[in-house]
């Protein structure tokens, strides 16, 4: 959510592209892990591999956020 509406709730609620995105990129990784789960439930301990993304996005969300200068400070 960071990445996408740059710690904007109100981008998050307001834009559609910005909350349909963000749904399908969750509802992707919830079914998937999900599903491998009820398959073998040790696969559980592969849901530590969301770390890698996650990561990711933060590093993002923190460029996006120090590259727009709040107004008034």
């Amino acid at each position: 959510m960071a990445w996408l509406s740059g710690l904007s709730p109100s981008v998050m609620v307001y834009d559609v592209k910005v909350l349909f995105t963000y749904l399908v990129l969750v509802g992707l990784a919830i079914t998937i892990f999900s599903a491998a789960v009820f398959v073998i439930p040790a696969s559980a301990l592969a849901a530590v591999i969301l770390i890698i993304p996650a990561w990711y996005f933060v590093q993002m969300a923190k460029a996006r956020w120090d590259a727009v200068d709040p107004a008034g400070f």
